[in-house]
């Protein structure tokens, strides 16, 4: 993915938000064909993305703007998450964009 100057080398302090990661990785999800929506409620989980095999969701995606930000496993978010039963992955910045599809392309692949 080539991404605007702009955003891969942000201003000295500045970070890049959440939400132009989302979009990023929202676009580079349709290019490859996939159903995606964001801001998904599923019973008492909000997703940032998730991707749909026609009505069906197969993957929800939380998008951070650094590592750091992995949620715990012993966390609220994560234990409702973790009860949908619906694999979730981690987008942990503009540098994994292309991972986090890769990952989405593979749970489609073992379908």
């Amino acid at each position: 993915m080539i991404l605007p100057k702009h955003l891969t080398q942000p201003q000295i302090g500045q970070k890049l938000h959440e939400d132009n990661i989302k979009c990023l990785l929202f676009s580079e999800l349709l290019k490859f064909g996939f159903e995606v929506v964001a801001e998904v409620k599923i019973n008492f989980s909000r997703y940032d993305l998730v991707v749909y095999d026609g009505s069906e969701p197969v993957v929800g995606i939380e998008v951070k703007n650094r590592p750091a930000q992995t949620p715990s496993k012993h966390g609220r978010q994560y234990r409702r998450y973790e009860s949908n039963r619906l694999p979730v992955i981690y987008c942990m910045g503009l540098r994994l964009i292309d991972d986090t599809v890769e990952q989405v392309q593979a749970i489609f692949n073992k379908r």
